[in-house]
């Protein structure tokens, strides 16, 4: 899962994001920040970001990629860039939080740690969500039971590098 925050002007609307990435499956707004799961609530820097994260809304994505390619989280993981803007624009100048991060724990997009991660976040997030047998297959590697729910998955373009 990803999130891109509306905080960052022209994110959204930039062409390599926009290449590489299908529209937005929701938007969430402050109500859908809780509840918060414990180990995330601990962070020190947590209150700060979950201010920041209601203080507009954020275009929350449910990635995808087909079967038997790279793993969408990785790639995502790899389009962000280092968590911490200072060191994207070092180390990584073309990446999404190097261009509209501003500082720690601002830094405009989150990302999954791994597929555990994403599948946590989404319950959290999305908890009517049923994924169709396409999108579980290829995000999760097997069936699913049900159509797709109120909130519709939207797959990762093929052509991401």
């Amino acid at each position: 899962m990803g999130a891109v925050s509306t905080r960052a002007p022209g994110l959204l609307n930039t062409t390599r994001l926009r290449k590489r990435l299908a529209d937005p499956a929701a938007l969430k707004t402050p109500d859908h920040q809780s509840p918060i799961p414990p180990d995330l609530a601990e962070k020190e820097a947590f209150g700060k970001l979950v201010h920041h994260m209601c203080s507009g809304p954020s275009h929350l994505l449910i990635l995808t990629r087909p079967e038997g390619t790279e793993d969408v989280t990785a790639a995502w993981r790899t389009l962000m860039g280092p968590c911490d803007p200072d060191v994207a624009r070092r180390e990584q100048p073309d990446s999404l939080r190097a261009q509209f991060g501003t500082e720690m724990p601002f830094n405009a997009v989150h990302g999954s740690q791994d597929r555990d991660a994403a599948s946590r976040e989404l319950a959290l997030l999305f908890p009517t969500f049923k994924f169709s047998d396409e999108v579980l297959e290829a995000s999760l590697g097997h069936g699913a039971e049900g159509a797709a729910g109120p909130t519709e998955a939207r797959r990762f373009p093929e052509d991401m590098d």
